[in-house]
């Protein structure tokens, strides 16, 4: 009698072992993997005394909670991947913003701040390359001088294009940043409202 008592125990301690892991896991691809060892574990407990009597020395739980080491530790390696590029992925936006805020300080330095100046950056964000976050290019847009209006001219003729280097003033500018970003001189493209 004291054998079916520890064996009624121990189905009901399971079954709410495995319940209460049923719910701390997060909804994903691995849930149904972890519901499945868990079924096994509670059915190698129901079993256990038929296997017992069968083979004496056979421990079904023992190899079914080596299973359920295997999976667990595969689904904590693939977490571990998925946030790793989730937080490389945030660090490369915060480094291309911090880097287009800095450079944008360096052309108001150089032209002035009474005009709107926007900057983008381009840089290599392949981890496998090995001028991993380097800059690759970088794109100047300047608006045009904020002044009072006497009259208003339309001419869409040069309005809005690149720079080719007619400018002295963008000549210097572009030489500048190129230097201290150390970065081509023609991979700088400015862009001016006239």
């Amino acid at each position: 009698m004291d054998i079916l008592n520890k064996w009624i125990y121990t189905i009901v301690v399971i079954m709410i072992l495995a319940a209460f892991l049923d719910i701390l896991m997060p909804n994903s691809s691995m849930k149904k993997y972890t519901r499945l060892v868990l079924g096994l574990l509670i059915m190698s407990v129901i079993l256990q005394p038929v296997l017992k009597i069968m083979n004496k020395n056979y421990s079904f739980s023992l190899d079914s909670s080596k299973y359920e080491s295997q999976l667990s530790n595969e689904y904590m390696k693939n977490q571990t991947e998925n946030y790793s590029t989730k937080q490389s992925l945030e660090v490369v936006k915060l480094y291309k913003q911090n880097l287009e805020k800095e450079i944008g300080d360096q052309v108001k330095k150089e032209i002035g701040s009474d005009r709107d100046i926007t900057v983008e950056v381009g840089i290599i964000d392949d981890e496998k390359n090995k001028n991993y976050l380097a800059l690759d290019n970088i794109t100047i847009h300047i608006g045009k001088l904020i002044k009072q209006v006497d009259k208003v001219v339309i001419n869409d003729d040069e309005s809005g294009k690149a720079d080719k280097g007619g400018s002295e003033s963008f000549k210097e500018l572009k030489k500048h940043i190129s230097a201290i970003y150390n970065i081509d001189a023609d991979k700088v493209r400015v862009y001016a409202a006239s």
